[in-house]
C-alpha cells in the first residue's frame, strides 16, 4: 500500500507537468499540424477498380477509387489546417512549406461465409517534402465486419460494409498521421 502512492503520485505529476520529450508536437487549437498539404489524387486512382471473390458467391466489382479518394480527403482535412487537392504530382522544389501527400490502394480482401462477411483493406501513404524527399510511409488497414444472414448480400449490406471501412480507414489514417514522430517533428520546425 505504501509503495503505490508515490508511484501514483509520480504518475500524475508526469501526467499533469510532461517532460520536454513526451510533450506532443504543436498543433493549432484544433489539433491540426500548422502546415498545407497538397493531396495527389489522379483521376485513375478515384475510378480504379478491383474484382474479388471465388468460387463461392463469385465474383465482385469494387469500385476502390470511390473509397479511396474521400477517405483520403477526409484524412486530410482532419490532420492538416489547409490542404489543396491537385491530379497531378507536383515538380520537386515548387511546394514550398508543404508536404505532399499520395495514398495507393494496395490490396482488397473480401472473405465471405454463411452468414458473415468480412472486409480488409490496404492503402499506403507517402509523404514526401517540399525538395520530394519521402520522409514518411505507413500502409494503413481498414477492417469491416457484418452478419449477413446468408452468403447473398444485398445492396444495403454491400454499402454498410463500405462505409464501415472507409470510416475504419481513415480514423486509422488521421491516427497514424498525428502520432508520426516524422509528422511531430515537421511541426515543431514549422511553429
Amino acid at each position: 500500500m505504501n509503495v503505490i502512492l508515490p508511484v501514483a503520485a509520480a504518475v500524475c505529476f508526469l501526467a499533469v507537468f510532461p517532460t520536454e520529450e513526451s510533450a506532443p508536437a504543436k498543433q493549432s487549437t484544433e489539433g491540426k499540424y500548422p502546415f498545407e498539404a497538397i493531396l495527389v489524387l489522379t483521376p485513375e486512382q478515384c475510378s480504379e477498380e478491383s474484382k474479388k471473390g471465388g468460387l463461392v458467391g463469385g465474383k465482385e466489382k469494387y469500385r476502390m477509387g470511390e473509397l479511396l479518394c474521400p477517405t483520403a480527403e477526409s484524412t486530410v482535412k482532419q490532420v492538416f489546417e489547409k490542404y489543396t487537392r491537385v491530379e497531378t504530382f507536383p515538380e520537386n522544389g515548387s511546394t514550398p512549406g508543404k508536404v505532399v501527400l499520395t495514398p495507393k490502394f494496395v490490396d482488397l480482401e473480401v472473405a465471405k461465409t454463411f452468414g458473415k462477411r468480412k472486409m480488409v483493406l490496404l492503402v499506403e501513404w507517402t509523404a514526401r517534402d517540399e525538395s520530394g524527399k519521402v520522409f514518411w510511409v505507413q500502409t494503413v488497414e481498414g477492417n469491416a465486419q457484418e452478419k449477413t444472414g446468408n452468403i447473398v448480400t444485398s445492396g444495403s449490406h454491400r454499402r454498410k460494409m463500405l462505409e464501415a471501412i472507409r470510416k475504419d480507414l481513415t480514423d486509422k489514417s488521421v491516427q497514424a498521421m498525428r502520432q508520426s514522430p516524422q509528422f511531430q517533428k515537421l511541426a515543431k520546425k514549422t511553429s
